[in-house]
């Protein structure tokens, strides 16, 4: 299983949002890490389920099928565990992200505070200096890079 943190960086005055993506595997060794700038984003609630989507279709196109995303919204993520059809603001997003996870072999969705999901934050973060779509396989630059390493000895320390 690989772990897929994602967030956001949102920007009310505006109206655009920064996800900042990051793929790891079952060490906690960095595949992807990622930037996808969103314009016309009136609402953060609405920039945290964009994140969520633009995590699952990153998954999807690298061909990733078991997947552990994580993310610091609890609105989403409660809405994308529940059954319940969702009336909300964001419903739409949150039904594109269940049909697009019947792709997957095995998807799981949790909640994690913004505190635990420094990686994604410091990415979604630098993205905002560019409002260009960046993608990092295996490397990262500097700044992620060292974070990871230290992110990876807490999870995971070397052997």
């Amino acid at each position: 299983m690989l772990k897929v943190n994602f967030t956001v960086v949102f920007d009310k005055a505006k109206l655009s949002a920064v996800s900042g993506i990051v793929i790891r595997n079952h060490e906690g060794m960095l595949m992807v890490a990622a930037t996808f700038p969103s314009s016309f984003i009136s609402d953060h609630c609405v920039a945290e389920a964009k994140a969520c989507e633009q995590a699952i279709d990153l998954a999807y196109e690298l061909n990733f099928r078991r997947v552990i995303f994580e993310g610091d919204s609890p609105t989403v993520l409660r809405k994308l565990c529940s059954p319940a059809k969702d009336m909300s603001l964001i419903s739409m997003i949150i039904k594109s992200v269940k049909t697009k996870t019947e792709s997957f072999d095995k998807v799981t969705f949790q909640h994690r505070p913004r505190n635990c999901n420094k990686v994604a934050n410091l990415i979604a973060q630098l993205g905002r200096s560019s409002f260009d779509t960046n993608i990092w396989m295996e490397e990262a630059p500097p700044p992620i890079d060292e974070l990871i390493k230290k992110d990876r000895w807490w999870t995971a320390p070397p052997i």
